[in-house]
């Protein structure tokens, strides 16, 4: 039983670890989507027959909408896993003290161990 709770805490981390740079590639492709929108601004300005306008440059408006909607899903998405990683960290702690005395100074150390050992902040900015 801990076996499984201790892989699966290792599952849920890896996932955390790989949703976060989803996050972070969603977000490089909305700002080189709105840069490439702002291109065509540049030349409006330079080259006087040129007329993009701001408001109908479907890169800033493309770059802009993925950028929030994929920040907005992968957050809540993380959120959740986070809960669910702390939870079952949590149960996963409480059984070990159990099985351990509680006077034990090898029961803190393995606990502290675990805690760095499963420590999302580590992995996540």
């Amino acid at each position: 039983m801990d076996i499984q709770k201790n892989q699966s805490l290792l599952i849920m981390r890896e996932e955390l670890i790989k949703r976060k740079r989803k996050m972070e590639r969603y977000g490089k492709i909305g700002v080189y989507g709105m840069v490439i929108g702002v291109l065509p601004l540049m030349k409006l300005f330079s080259i006087s027959e040129v007329n993009i306008s701001v408001i109908t440059s479907p890169w800033i408006w493309g770059g802009l909408i993925l950028m929030a909607f994929s920040y907005t899903y992968n957050k809540v998405y993380y959120e959740k896993a986070k809960e669910r990683f702390k939870a079952l960290k949590e149960e996963l702690i409480n059984q070990i003290r159990y099985d351990y005395c509680l006077t034990c100074e090898e029961r803190e150390k393995f606990l502290k161990e675990t805690k760095e050992k499963y420590d999302i902040n580590l992995y996540w900015k």
